[in-house]
């Protein structure tokens, strides 16, 4: 018998072979099992492994948000995971933007005061870039799904109703980017 090692993990919030989730995917989610953990291991203590869980392995590729690209993917994280249809039903709806090519660049080019704007605190300053992402990636699809949408709002700090009203009250806030972001909620 090969030497084994053991690998110690935080206890996953979902079972392998047993749970059955949907992936939100464009045109309607689907249903599908997991079929193991990507686990990366971090440290050695006391001569034991210690790892974190990335993802979770599907058996069928999706297609899933990476940065500002849409990749095929075996592999999802637990924030892409619905175990409700019905929300992942909603997930997967798709939002389209029409913006003119420098409403993107201007949008997507905003400085941290004035995308700062938007978050409820400075704690949204810290992901600057990410919201950049997801505007980079809604530019190249030309709108997003709700589940990025959903993204976008938890790196903004916010929620989508304390965006509308964010958009309602500010008046400083670049018309480039109020367009895009009202078109997302509509």
């Amino acid at each position: 018998m090969p030497d084994t090692i053991t690998i110690i993990i935080p206890k996953p919030k979902y079972e392998i072979r047993w749970q059955q989730i949907y992936i939100p995917q464009f045109g309607g989610p689907i249903l599908v099992p997991i079929m193991g953990y990507d686990i990366r291991v971090v440290a050695k203590v006391s001569g034991e492994l210690s790892g974190v869980l990335r993802g979770y392995f599907i058996p069928e590729v999706v297609f899933m948000r990476r940065g500002i690209s849409l990749k095929e993917v075996n592999v999802v994280f637990e924030k892409e995971i619905y175990t409700d249809r019905a929300a992942a039903e909603a997930a997967s709806v798709f939002k389209q933007v029409c913006a003119t090519p420098m409403d993107w660049r201007r949008a997507i080019a905003l400085d941290s005061s004035e995308l700062g704007i938007l978050a409820n605190d400075i704690r949204g300053l810290f992901y600057l870039d990410k919201i950049r992402e997801i505007l980079s990636y809604c530019e190249k699809r030309n709108g997003l799904l709700v589940h990025d949408f959903n993204e976008l709002l938890k790196e903004m700090h916010c929620t989508e109703q304390e965006l509308k009203q964010h958009l309602k009250n500010n008046e400083f806030l670049a018309s480039s980017l109020k367009k895009i972001l009202t078109q997302l909620m509509s």
